[in-house]
């Protein structure tokens, strides 16, 4: 996405008040940790800006990230306890 922005933004369409550039940050919703959060903010932040739908999209995906950073950051220790008694180490 990063390499590319340039050349796939401009093919995309823009009809009806709806900028399809607005949903490009879903491409970063897979991320799970503040750095990734920080990473799309950088990247799509101004790109975005300017663009219809953009800056509440990326807000969105940011906030998807963060919680899930938070739920992972949560429940990580439980978890490798749950694992370690399941294996029995």
């Amino acid at each position: 996405m990063q390499s590319h922005y340039d050349t796939l933004v401009v093919r995309l369409p823009s009809t009806a008040g709806t900028d399809y550039a607005a949903f490009l940050p879903e491409t970063a919703s897979s991320g799970c940790s503040s750095a990734d959060a920080t990473e799309a903010q950088e990247f799509f932040g101004p790109r975005l800006a300017n663009v219809n739908g953009g800056p509440r999209s990326l807000d969105q995906v940011v906030e998807r990230i963060k919680l899930c950073a938070a739920r992972k950051d949560a429940q990580q220790s439980d978890l490798v306890r749950f694992f370690e008694a399941s294996s029995g180490t």
